[in-house]
């Protein structure tokens, strides 16, 4: 609300009406003062004030204290100011993810982060990518890549719950299978393990491409002295791999066949067990079974 001059304002400065208008005037102001609060109420004059509105409102820019005036700084000059580094990659003791203590990121060594204490590493520099080390602070523990894990203990010892890897024998005697030249393919109808789920009706289907290490044992009984011989093949996609005995008319009534390749295979390439005695007058001889794992089969990737 505007306020009536008071009178004697526009009088000549000598007279008297002026002098009493500046000596109202002057009551005023101070009347002013005493109800606003000059540093209070309103901000008081200081330096300070002053170079802070002297400074230049550039984007991103942050106004900081140098120790002798205020100055506005960005990029590297504020990082360093601010104690987070003089780069794009600020260096800090160690950070806190979310509201809580527990879960502290911090750098253990070089090239090494841990996360409350346990180690996270990148195991080498031409590691594939998405892989990380997680290690107790006295060793190695699991290696993580795309959340399947690879368990490298303490001890020094190795496993991964996911390499494929598997162990199936024949549980009971199949009678007259192979003797005057029947080629019969394995029965594996019992499993021990089966990691990674791919061995299923006496075949492994290999998941990936790899070397894989391939073994069985076929135990043949019922053999009469006129074999003359008796084979073990492992068939792959690629290749087979052969056992063989030879001894005409002189080969025991039991025998065990034995036979281990390290094998290439490709993605969805399959592998089963084939087995062949010949010089019978018929298929009398069977391929024995049980719990003893007389007849298995077995095989893992190696690489």
């Amino acid at each position: 609300m505007a306020h009536a001059p008071f009178p004697g304002w526009n009088s000549p400065v000598d007279s008297l009406p002026f002098k009493q208008w500046l000596i109202k005037l002057e009551h005023r102001v101070h009347t002013l003062e005493d109800d606003l609060g000059v540093g209070s109420d309103v901000q008081a004059w200081d330096t300070n004030l002053d170079q802070i509105a002297a400074l230049t409102p550039t984007d991103s820019n942050i106004i900081v204290g140098d120790g002798a005036a205020w100055v506005a700084e960005s990029g590297a000059t504020a990082r360093t100011s601010l104690g987070v580094g003089t780069g794009d990659s600020p260096q800090v003791t160690a950070v806190n993810i979310g509201h809580a203590s527990d879960t502290t990121l911090s750098r253990k060594s070089a090239g090494i982060v841990a996360v409350e204490g346990i180690h996270l590493t990148r195991a080498f520099t031409s590691m594939t990518d998405n892989v990380l080390v997680r290690a107790h602070t006295t060793g190695t523990d699991s290696l993580i890549q795309d959340g399947v894990g690879i368990t490298n203990n303490d001890d020094g010892s190795v496993t991964n719950a996911s390499q494929p890897c598997f162990l199936a024998y024949n549980s009971t005697i199949d009678t007259n299978q192979t003797g005057n030249g029947a080629v019969p393919t394995i029965d594996f109808d019992t499993e021990v393990f089966d990691q990674g789920g791919d061995f299923a009706t006496d075949t492994f289907t290999a998941p990936v491409t790899g070397k894989y290490l391939l073994s069985c044992a076929v135990e043949l009984v019922g053999i009469t002295a006129a074999a003359d011989s008796a084979y073990l093949w492992i068939r792959t996609s690629n290749r087979d791999y052969r056992r063989a005995w030879v001894k005409t008319n002189d080969i025991p009534t039991e025998l065990t066949l034995n036979l281990s390749a390290v094998a290439d295979m490709d993605a969805n390439d399959t592998v089963y067990i084939l087995v062949q005695v010949n010089g019978e007058a018929s298929d009398v001889v069977d391929i024995q079974g049980g719990a003893g794992g007389q007849t298995y089969f077995s095989g893992a990737l190696l690489c």
